[in-house]
């Protein structure tokens, strides 16, 4: 629940960006949003590379998206923005896949189904009630400050994701599903 209402800001932001902050209007959303298709192409032959340590490189990922989102918004030229665009593209793509393999891997596939659709549910509700409330935000901040803002909580909940998988084992969590 909490990845989608950031990942609502940078939805809406990203058409913003292009039209409002950097005066591109149309062809400005078009290349942000082919730069973001871009990097979800590259990211597989990233993902690929990971081994091991799964929701390490998920939480790693999202604090990566984090900086980057930061950075955009303080970012002065269209370009270097549509460029940090298709990196969090990239660290996107990979956390996703990441967290995809972890839930196969330990949930039982019997519950596959419930799971991926439960979470399509909430997922897809989360980013809307984002986008809504991202879009009311920018009534009174600038894009730049919502941006920032989301970067920062992207960066804060990957800090605390990380603290918590310390702790989390997904071989005992595998064991206690399959015993209920």
């Amino acid at each position: 629940m909490i990845i989608p209402l950031i990942n609502g800001i940078e939805n809406v932001l990203l058409s913003v960006y292009a039209v409002e902050t950097f005066g591109m209007q149309d062809l400005g959303v078009g290349i942000l949003y082919s730069i973001l298709g871009l990097g979800l192409i590259i990211s597989p032959m990233l993902t690929r590379l990971i081994k091991t340590r799964y929701l390490l490189f998920v939480f790693l990922c999202m604090i990566g998206e984090g900086f980057i989102l930061s950075a955009i918004s303080q970012s002065k030229f269209f370009w270097v923005a549509a460029l940090l665009f298709g990196i969090t593209a990239i660290f996107s793509g990979i956390g996703n896949t990441l967290v995809d393999t972890v839930a196969m891997e330990t949930i039982p596939s019997k519950w596959h189904g419930m799971y991926f659709g439960l979470t399509s549910m909430i997922s897809n509700t989360f980013i809307g009630i984002s986008m809504l409330l991202t879009g009311t935000a920018l009534e009174w901040y600038s894009p730049r400050l919502v941006g920032f803002f989301g970067g920062m909580l992207y960066i804060f909940a990957g800090i605390i994701f990380i603290l918590w998988a310390i702790k989390y084992s997904l071989q005992e969590e595998k064991a206690k599903l399959l015993q209920t």
